[in-house]
């Protein structure tokens, strides 16, 4: 064969393979077209990926119904020294302690008791009643040596009679309100009580003018006797009689024994009255 039969022949064989390379490649595109898959994934080959790191899954709700997870164990702390008890002293003495703040209020402002009042008075004069005794009659009143009213009584019991006249008239015009025999009533004090607190000079005042005694139980007045000389007239007479029964000196009801009246009294008494 010729050199110019070769390069017939090639040209030939190429000219007959075109067609069938050609309808090699629409087939391959027509089923490569009808598969699913890209046709990357069918001819490039599939290398396979790195496993990734597991991520831990988070952990489920928890719910009612799923058992709770065991709570990790604490760790258990170092006991405590247990404190030393306290003695029964020391424990008196904590509540002691601390209720001392509150009772010291009231005690700083709570005002001391008032002290009783002795049934006897001081002797003082000006502080109470005058107790030096009788040293002087004066119009058949006996009268201390300071010139205020008293009572006598002899070695017999018998009562001078200013003082008898006081009995009297405090039975006619003060038992009413203070008491019979001056022992007081549930609206008046007991007036045996009150001339061991006073003077002679305060008893008058109160008797001539009067006494209101304001308290939160209850107010108490006293009416002015001034212009009663049924009250006036004998006054000293009633003062001597409330001293001696303050004193304890006369019994309660009428004295069982008394001197007649004098004629010294008998014209007081007139002059007194009117």
């Amino acid at each position: 064969m010729t050199l110019r039969d070769m390069h017939a022949c090639h040209a030939t064989q190429n000219n007959f393979s075109r067609p069938a390379g050609l309808g090699l490649s629409l087939a391959a595109a027509l089923a490569l077209a009808a598969s699913p898959f890209p046709a990357a994934a069918q001819t490039a080959p599939v290398t396979p990926a790195a496993p990734a790191e597991a991520t831990p899954a988070p952990a489920p709700a928890a719910s009612s119904d799923a058992m709770p997870a065991p709570a990790a164990a604490p760790t258990p702390a170092a006991p405590a020294a247990p404190a030393p008890a306290a003695s029964p002293a020391g424990q008196a003495a904590a509540p002691a302690a601390a209720a001392a703040p509150a009772a010291a209020a009231p005690a700083a402002t709570a005002a001391a008791p008032a002290e009783p009042v002795p049934e006897a008075a001081p002797t003082a004069a000006g502080s109470g009643p005058d107790t030096t005794g009788p040293t002087e009659q004066n119009n058949g009143i006996w009268y201390t040596a300071e010139g205020n009213p008293t009572y006598k009584i002899a070695d017999d019991g018998t009562l001078d009679y200013g003082t008898f006249a006081g009995y009297i008239r405090y039975t006619a015009e003060c038992m009413t309100c203070h008491g019979p025999d001056g022992m007081g009533s549930s609206y008046a004090p007991p007036l045996k009580d009150v001339v061991m607190r006073i003077t002679y000079s305060d008893f008058t005042g109160i008797v001539a003018g009067g006494m209101q005694d304001v308290s939160a139980a209850q107010t108490l007045v006293m009416p002015s006797f001034g212009n009663n000389n049924n009250v006036m007239c004998y006054l000293d007479g009633i003062y001597a009689y409330l001293l001696a029964r303050g004193e304890g000196k006369v019994d309660r009801g009428r004295p069982p024994k008394k001197e007649p009246k004098s004629d010294a009294f008998k014209a007081a008494e007139d002059e007194c009255m009117g």
